[in-house]
């Protein structure tokens, strides 16, 4: 999973919700930092879960699963 489409969602929230707490992130040069430390906590909260919901064992069982992962 791409972590910048996270980003880009909430740069889009921080513009519609909070311009302030996004004017504050320009004025102090941290915006870029701070949205790519946001893509980069989703995107291993995506792996995570991914990764979590495979290791399941109804997940396992599953006749698809088994063709796949072979």
């Amino acid at each position: 999973m791409d972590g910048a489409a996270y980003a880009k969602a909430h740069l889009r929230y921080l513009q519609e919700n909070k311009p302030d707490v996004l004017q504050k992130f320009k004025q102090d040069g941290d915006l870029n930092q701070y949205l790519y430390s946001i893509g980069m906590q989703a995107e291993d909260r995506y792996n995570t879960l991914l990764s979590q919901m495979n290791n399941r064992p109804e997940i396992q069982n599953l006749p698809y699963h088994k063709r796949v992962a072979a």
